[in-house]
């Protein structure tokens, strides 16, 4: 973000230029910019836990995707258990996402 555009919003909410100043003393700014800079590094953590748990997602997805129920114990091996297998670890990786389950 500009000093023109600190300056705009910051004029916007009720600072002023003091007289015989042509501009924001410096330190105003500073201050911003200091703000600026806390929330993008707090945005950017944000965002690098997003894609881990994104990532996590992915990897469950692609473990159920890959499985093959065909090499399951022979008394557990069957289309049902695995739908049900699958429907269990998608609801988890759901839940520990966040996400509302579905059913």
């Amino acid at each position: 973000m500009t000093r023109d555009e600190i300056r705009n919003i910051l004029l916007a909410h009720g600072y002023t230029i003091k007289s015989g100043q042509a501009d924001l003393m410096p330190y105003v700014y500073e201050a911003a910019e200091a703000l600026i800079a806390a929330k993008n590094q707090a945005l950017l953590q944000e965002l690098n836990n997003i894609a881990a748990k994104n990532q996590a997602l992915l990897q469950e997805l692609n473990n159920i995707a890959t499985t093959d129920w065909r090499s399951w114990d022979r008394e557990s091996r069957s289309p049902a258990t695995f739908a049900t297998w699958a429907q269990s670890r998608a609801r988890q990786a759901i839940a520990q996402a966040g996400g509302e389950q579905l059913c």
